[in-house]
């Protein structure tokens, strides 16, 4: 009886947890669940959602619209809206660190950049392995310097995988 707690079950891949009709309302578990298998890569064990805190080099920001972020086991998805501060950037180039988590590996995400600055061409966003900071790059992987970015309102799409 698959239904008996005390009848031990020794089938694999057997048995369905609800159905279309009979489906569990909430689930709580003290460790992880795994999903397409029963190997340490397949383990979900961490979800969580928050805000962060974006912080500018060779820049300044003039305000935060939004800076949230979704993990989902190792996978880092981050979102931010700043705004620069008019006549505050640098020569140097223009990063935001603050990241939730550092970043395991190198990984490309899109960026906008809202300026009167027409040197800005085929932007692009990235992280380095073992940093939480966002590069801001253009054209051919140049940095974009902090002076390019004044009275802009940058928005931020990443997703990495965290360290």
């Amino acid at each position: 009886d698959p239904y008996n707690p005390s009848v031990p079950i020794n089938r694999d891949n057997a048995i369905d947890l609800g159905a279309g009709s009979r489906r569990f309302k909430d689930a709580y578990l003290s460790g992880g669940i795994y999903l397409g298998g029963a190997v340490a890569a397949n383990k979900l064990d961490d979800y969580e959602t928050g805000n962060w805190t974006p912080v500018a080099a060779n820049f300044n920001i003039n305000s935060i619209t939004s800076a949230t972020y979704i993990k989902i086991g190792k996978l880092v998805k981050v979102e931010c809206w700043i705004n620069a501060a008019n006549g505050t950037g640098g020569a140097g180039a223009a990063q935001i660190s603050g990241l939730p988590f550092s970043s395991l590996t190198y990984s490309m995400g899109g960026i906008s950049i809202a300026t009167s600055n027409s040197n800005i061409t085929r932007l692009h966003a990235r992280t380095s392995s073992g940093t939480s900071a966002i590069q801001i790059m253009k054209n051919n992987d140049e940095t974009v310097s902090g002076a390019d970015t004044d009275a802009g309102h940058i928005i931020i799409t990443i997703t990495y995988t965290a360290s």
